[in-house]
This record gives C-alpha cells, sequence and structure tokens, in this order.
C-alpha cells in the first residue's frame, strides 16, 4: 500500500494534513495517523508495520495490526492510499 501521488503531504502539530490536489480535497490525521502512516511507508507489509507501531505504543502486534487494517481500509475508501 502507498500513497497516492497527487496526495501532498504537511506534518502539523496535530499530526498531518493530506491535500489531494486532483480533488482539491484535504484530509487530517492526528499524531497516531501520523505514525501508522510512516509504519506502513517504512516497511513492505501490514505484519511488519504493525510489528513496529508495537514498539511505540503499549499493546500486541496482533492488537495493533488489526487498527492498522482498519486504518488502511479508511485510507483506500478516502482515496488516499491504494
Amino acid at each position: 500500500m502507498k500513497i497516492l501521488p497527487q496526495i501532498k503531504i504537511r506534518e502539523e502539530q496535530f499530526g498531518l494534513l493530506l491535500f489531494d490536489k486532483e480533488r482539491e480535497k484535504f484530509f487530517i490525521t492526528d499524531e497516531v495517523g501520523k505514525n501508522v502512516l510512516a509504519a506502513i511507508e517504512s516497511t513492505t507489509s501490514i505484519d511488519e508495520a504493525a510489528e513496529q507501531l508495537s514498539l511505540q505504543y503499549e499493546a500486541t502486534s496482533e492488537v495493533i495490526k488489526q487498527d492498522v487494517i482498519c486504518f488502511v481500509e479508511e485510507m483506500i475508501q478516502a482515496g488516499i492510499m491504494r
């Protein structure tokens, strides 16, 4: 899963601002969403991303994996990722 090329990302105090240049829409994530996107972009699988995030948060990688899957599904539905 990768962020679509038309999405521009700007880091803010609250997390990330993602702007879709083609549809002229923006999306906001909090700090956790920022960390999830970073983990997804820096790994090759959801399992790896969950393992990486489990080192930051007090939860098992299995619990985090379910959250990452939900996050990715939301980002795909919003047109941010494919």
